[in-house]
């Protein structure tokens, strides 16, 4: 069938979807990979591990497919470094896969980035997936050495230093 319409080619309704996505989630039983996104930005009080942990093992024992964590390096709350967080994750799981949803990688050594996502997929036995981007052009780049001028171009480059180490 198309999407969007049963096996019987009929619209399938809002609520009809709803109860579809409820009855996997309770049956454990997902019709496509899902991932879902992991604690790692707290706004109401200090990093809380203990909630980080009991999540990432309920996500994986419910069978979701991956976690993914965001690059979210300045702000006000609290919040934990993603390749370090997933590091962590991979300790404490077997199955689900690690996504960087995504990293700025011109805010980071491109040789360091890859030297420490090369390490964190061994660690995790090749579950990671890699989602790597420009960024949007903010005040906070020049904080970490970021260019501010011919951002695509060191980009472009640091991809391809990354992918010569991978």
């Amino acid at each position: 069938p198309a999407r969007g319409t049963t096996r019987e080619g009929n619209p399938v309704s809002a609520t009809s979807a709803r109860r579809l996505m409820e009855y996997t989630i309770m049956n454990n039983q997902f019709p496509l990979p899902c991932g879902i996104a992991t604690p790692q930005i707290f706004t109401e009080g200090p990093v809380n591990m203990n909630l980080v942990n009991t999540y990432v093992r309920e996500v994986e024992t419910r069978g979701y497919d991956s976690l993914w964590v965001q690059d979210q390096t300045l702000g006000k709350a609290s919040s934990l470094e993603p390749v370090s967080l997933l590091c962590y994750i991979a300790a404490i799981t077997n199955r689900v896969r690690l996504g960087t949803s995504v990293l700025v990688s011109p805010n980071r050594n491109p040789t360091n980035l890859a030297k420490t996502l090369i390490t964190l997929d061994q660690m995790s036995n090749g579950r990671l997936v890699i989602g790597i981007g420009l960024g949007a052009m903010s005040r906070g780049q020049s904080l970490f050495g970021a260019p501010t001028t011919n951002r695509v171009q060191h980009f472009i480059e640091g991809i391809l230093v990354m992918k010569e180490l991978m």
